[in-house]
């Protein structure tokens, strides 16, 4: 899971450098609302979110991330 995590990181930062994403942004933080976003998957069987509210929340985040930048 470490190496999942080191290339969602990787790839943020790359998005930085790229541009894509304000530098601003803390990689590491970026990264871990992301995968805490993406990890919904117990939520949703569980019931406690819908499907479309884990899609929302996901779609919000990564807007956000690609659209405030400087």
């Amino acid at each position: 899971m470490t190496h999942g995590r080191d290339l969602i990181e990787q790839i943020v930062r790359q998005a930085i450098t790229d541009g894509h994403i304000s530098p601003d942004r803390d990689p590491a933080t970026e990264t871990n609302l992301f995968l805490t976003l993406t990890g919904l998957t117990p939520l949703i069987e569980l019931s406690v979110i819908e499907p479309q509210e884990a899609l929302t929340a996901v779609d919000q985040h990564l807007n956000r991330l690609f659209t405030n930048k400087t």
